[in-house]
């Protein structure tokens, strides 16, 4: 019987490396690695290299930022803080290519939960969009737009966010201070 791609592993341990499967791709191109097995394969790379029954995972961030074909890679990871209560670690995804990821994890030491209450914000008590009526005047006076990515009063479609060579407040086009 035939395995389908459900039951078999994105990535295949080659030594040291991790080669792609051909169902790991990602759906922008049939050559390219999906990016949530990069995020997999960082935080399974930190769980068994630095991971400890005494701490959990309370943050992973993870870049990517190039495009990584299917092509075998490698994960460095480095303990940048290694303390009574937290640990951080660094950790790197390398193709042929050069880098095409990085991660940083922080672990918490576990513990028992401080006597008390948690605290909560109080109850928010507004009315429900369809009771508050149209919307008035925006606090410059200027009344709202009618699209929020329309055109602001006072510029020109596509007219750019700089202001140079337009007039400034006041008279002139020239720098402040008449110069």
């Amino acid at each position: 019987m035939a395995e389908s791609a459900e039951n078999l592993p994105f990535l295949v341990v080659d030594g040291d490396a991790f080669v792609p499967q051909p169902h790991a791709r990602s759906p922008w191109s049939p050559d390219m690695l999906h990016g949530r097995i990069l995020g997999g394969l960082i935080a399974r790379t930190v769980e068994l290299e630095h991971g400890d029954p005494d701490f959990h995972f309370a943050r992973l961030t993870v870049d990517l930022f190039r495009n990584t074909p299917l092509v075998p890679l490698r994960v460095s990871t480095n303990r940048v803080r290694d303390g009574r209560r937290i640990r951080v670690v660094d950790a790197v995804v390398t193709a042929e290519q050069g880098p095409v990821g990085r991660a940083s994890a922080v672990l918490l030491r576990r513990g028992e939960q401080p006597p008390g209450e948690v605290w909560a914000p109080p109850v928010w008590d507004m009315p429900p969009p369809e009771r508050l009526g149209p919307p008035g005047a925006a606090p410059n006076g200027r009344g709202a737009p009618e699209h929020p990515w329309g055109a602001h009063p006072g510029r020109e479609a596509g007219g750019g966010g700089g202001g140079a060579g337009r007039p400034r407040p006041g008279g002139g086009g020239g720098p402040p201070g008449g110069g």
